[in-house]
C-alpha cells in the first residue's frame, strides 16, 4: 500500500493564517449577522476578536520573534516616521472623501429635482403638510429630539476599540502575513503581499466601495514602511496615527472613518 505523503504541519497553518487574513472581515460579517446581530454585537467587535484570533494563530504558527527584532533606535525612528506618514495618509483621505461629496452635490444640483420632491421641498420650506382631500392645513410636527450622545466613558472605549483594530490589522496584514509571504517561493511571496494589500482594502467595505478606496493612501503607507524597514513597529505607529487623527476629525464633524 502506498502511503500519501503528508506535507508539513506548517503549510497547513500558513493556509489557515492566510486565509483568515485576507478574509477576516467577511467570516466577522457572517458570523455577526448569523448569530450575533440579534444580542446587539456589532460587526466591529466581532472583527476585532477574528483578528486577534488571527494574531494568536499567527504567532502560533510563525512565532513573533522577527516581527519585534532590531535595534530600539531603529524601531523609535521608524515608528515616528510612521506617524508622520500615518497623518498625511488621513490628510489624503480627508481630501478625497470632501472631492466625493462636493462631486455628488455637484450631481444633485445639475439634476432636475422630480415634481413631487419639489413641492415637498416647499412643503418643508413653509413648514406645513401637503393639503391633502379632506384635510385642513396643519403645522408640521415639531421635529423629534436628537438621541442623547454617548458619555465620556463611551467614547473612551469606542476610541480604544478604535486603536486595537489598527494594531491588530497591522500585526495581521503588515505583519504575520508579510512573514507568510517570505516563506513562499518566488512568485508566491509577492501575490501574497498583492493579496494582503487588497484584503486590507476590502476589509473596509461594509462601509461602501468609497471606504474601501478612501483605504488606499493608508495602505500603501503601512506596506511600504512594513516591507521597506521589516519592521510591523512603523506600520502599526502609521495607522494608530491615522485613526487618532480621524477620530479626531469625525469628533469635529469631518467625513473620515479608519
Amino acid at each position: 500500500m502506498d502511503l500519501t505523503p503528508i506535507p508539513d504541519a506548517t503549510t497547513y497553518g500558513l493556509a489557515i493564517l492566510i486565509t483568515l487574513g485576507i478574509s477576516g472581515s467577511t467570516l466577522a460579517s457572517r458570523i455577526q449577522t448569523r448569530f450575533l446581530a440579534v444580542h446587539g454585537v456589532s460587526f466591529f467587535r466581532v472583527y476585532i476578536a477574528v483578528l486577534a484570533l488571527t494574531v494568536g494563530w499567527g504567532a502560533l504558527v510563525l512565532r513573533s520573534a522577527p516581527l519585534w527584532s532590531g535595534a530600539p533606535m531603529r524601531h523609535g525612528l521608524f515608528a515616528a516616521l510612521g506617524v508622520v506618514l500615518g497623518i498625511g495618509a488621513t490628510r489624503l483621505e480627508l481630501a478625497w472623501r470632501r472631492w466625493i461629496a462636493r462631486r455628488q452635490q455637484s450631481r444633485r444640483r445639475s439634476s432636475p429635482a422630480p415634481r413631487q420632491h419639489r413641492e415637498a421641498a416647499f412643503h418643508r420650506s413653509i413648514k406645513i403638510r401637503p393639503v391633502r382631500p379632506g384635510a385642513k392645513d396643519v403645522p408640521a410636527p415639531a421635529p423629534k429630539p436628537s438621541a442623547r450622545p454617548a458619555g465620556a466613558g463611551v467614547e473612551r472605549a469606542r476610541f480604544a476599540e478604535l486603536l486595537l483594530a489598527a494594531v491588530l490589522e497591522e500585526l495581521v496584514f503588515r505583519g504575520y502575513l508579510v512573514l507568510a509571504a517570505s516563506e513562499l517561493p518566488a512568485p508566491g511571496g509577492a501575490v501574497l503581499l498583492i493579496g494582503a494589500f487588497v484584503g486590507f482594502l476590502l476589509a473596509h467595505v461594509h462601509g461602501g466601495v468609497t471606504d474601501a478606496f478612501a483605504k488606499v493612501p493608508l495602505a500603501v503607507v503601512t506596506t511600504g514602511l512594513a516591507v521597506g524597514s521589516g519592521l510591523v513597529t512603523a506600520a502599526i505607529a502609521a495607522h494608530v496615527a491615522f485613526n487618532a487623527v480621524a477620530w479626531r476629525a469625525v469628533q469635529q464633524g469631518q467625513d473620515v472613518q479608519g
